[in-house]
């Protein structure tokens, strides 16, 4: 109101105002703050300089400030204004789509407020290029990136994708091969038990008993070698605070349970954005792509200096990829993950429920090991003839009646929704 009415004075001299546009640092765990700060958000040191962060800082060091340059008489007069446009500057060109951004954060705090915090992450498959990268709420640490956690979360049943393409590695003919459910690792509560299943049955039910047993047969080694092609045990985007998977049990065995359970994802932890290149690989014929937010520097006529080189490596064969696609398009249809289902488009995924310990600190100062459950669910859409990935992590929800077929599958397909009716 102040700024309306001073400019509406006429004719008095020795005052200017002026428009700028401030950065709110307030939600400072969002993608875009992150990567325009250089020091870290809570210690307040420099980020570590093979960050993203800091290799941007690096890029952007030459630029010139814009400035605006005021001619003024004696009498304070403007005589003339001259704008300072910096020609030799450069620019980083992000790969995300503002307006879908914004779009996904309004449905996470308006529809599913009541979840402490939500990642989201949709990619397009084909590039890598993420199209939005997004969190409830960024005051907290960012979970697409596993911020402040040791190694990001259980990725529990989602895993079992990967273990479905170790066993078709073998021979796609598995595929229909039977196992026997006998309620192993289900909920002892409600007496699970599956019978005989095939491979493909079980993943459409997420029978943990017999991916247990296809993890065991499969063997480590196999499960180490894929998980690290695909992207599951590195850094992704290179953020400064970003986690990196890891087995928790370097060489999980037979003989003490521990390669069952990694093979229904409880000893081993990935961050969303690990995550993602699980569903990417399938839907890109078993190669891996190597997801990236930064496709360019650009000068100020957005015409691009240097391009950033797209990381890609085949992982499986075309024939697995389509078989486990097939699989997941059969869990959306009759299986976990009914509740991501839409007609007519050319939709998958997988869901996942994990349960993990964590040591915290009570108000007496006393150390305490808390149950906590966490909702995944990792799938791919097609919209015109194009394919699209995404993954969606609700953090802490209800282990009793909720999980990630019923907590983030039905974002997942909100933002579906929204994406596929949203003009190109």
């Amino acid at each position: 109101n102040t700024y309306r009415r001073l400019n509406e004075i006429k004719n008095i001299k020795g005052f200017y105002t002026f428009k700028r546009l401030k950065v709110d640092r307030s939600e400072a765990w969002s993608i875009e703050n992150m990567i325009t700060t250089t020091r870290n958000i809570n210690s307040g040191k420099e980020k570590s300089l093979d960050s993203l962060e800091m290799i941007i800082k690096d890029k952007l060091k030459n630029n010139k400030n814009y400035t605006i340059e005021f001619k003024k008489d004696v009498d304070n007069n403007i005589l003339n204004v001259k704008e300072n446009i910096p020609k030799n500057n450069l620019n980083v060109k992000l790969t995300l789509d503002g307006n879908l951004q914004e779009h996904i954060k309004e449905l996470l705090n308006n529809k599913y407020g009541d979840y402490e915090q939500i990642g989201v992450i949709l990619m397009e498959s084909n590039s890598g290029n993420i199209k939005a990268m997004v969190q409830k709420d960024d005051t907290l640490p960012n979970v697409n990136i596993g911020a402040e956690t040791l190694n990001g979360f259980f990725p529990g049943s989602i895993y079992k994708t990967l273990i479905m393409e170790t066993m078709l590695e073998k021979d796609n003919n598995n595929i229909n091969k039977k196992f026997s459910c006998r309620g192993l690792y289900e909920d002892k509560n409600k007496g699970i038990t599956h019978g005989s299943l095939s491979i493909k049955d079980a993943f459409v039910v997420s029978c943990n008993h017999i991916f247990s047993q296809l993890g065991i047969e499969s063997g480590f080694k196999r499960i180490y070698t894929l998980s690290k092609s695909q992207g599951l045990l590195d850094k992704v985007l290179n953020l400064d605070r970003e986690q990196i998977g890891r087995f928790e049990i370097e060489d999980p065995k037979m003989e003490d349970g521990s390669l069952g359970l990694t093979a229904i994802g409880q000893n081993i932890r990935i961050t969303p954005v690990e995550a993602i290149s699980i569903v990417n690989t399938v839907i890109n014929e078993g190669i891996y792509i190597k997801p990236n937010i930064v496709s360019a520097y650009v000068d100020n006529d957005n015409k691009a200096v240097e391009k950033i080189k797209y990381e890609n490596e085949r992982c499986i064969s075309e024939e697995t990829a389509l078989n486990v696609k097939k699989a997941m398009n059969e869990v959306v249809k009759r299986g976990t993950g009914r509740e991501a289902y839409l007609e007519n488009i050319d939709i998958g995924g997988k869901t996942g429920s994990t349960e993990r310990l964590e040591i915290i600190k009570n108000k007496k100062g006393e150390e305490e090991r808390i149950k906590y459950s966490d909702g995944w669910f990792i799938g791919f859409f097609n919209k015109e003839d194009k394919y699209y990935s995404m993954v969606v992590f609700v953090k802490n929800i209800n282990k009793d009646s909720q999980s990630g077929g019923n907590t983030a599958a039905p974002i997942f397909k909100d933002i579906v929704n929204i994406f596929v009716n949203e003009e190109s």
